[in-house]
């Protein structure tokens, strides 16, 4: 099998599996700016946890905003 080719092949029986899809980078940013413009505390679930991201949260905390991220669970809290 060539390099970077993955086979899949069919399963006997129904199909039982979550998929977990990645979030976007320009929606995460655009609900900071949001969140950042809303009143009292906003929780951003699922945010996609980029360079870019990161530098929207430092600009957020620039504005004398607290934003604060848990890696973990891939959440941003923005205190608007």
């Amino acid at each position: 099998m060539a390099a970077g080719i993955l086979r899949i092949r069919p399963i006997d029986g129904p199909l039982d599996a979550t998929v977990t899809v990645p979030g976007s980078k320009s929606l995460t940013n655009r609900a900071m700016v949001a969140a950042a413009l809303a009143r009292g505390e906003t929780e951003l679930a699922g945010a996609l946890l980029a360079d870019d991201t990161r530098r929207m949260v430092e600009s957020v905390g620039r504005l004398g905003l607290a934003a604060e991220v848990d890696r973990t669970t891939g959440t941003i809290r923005v205190e608007g």
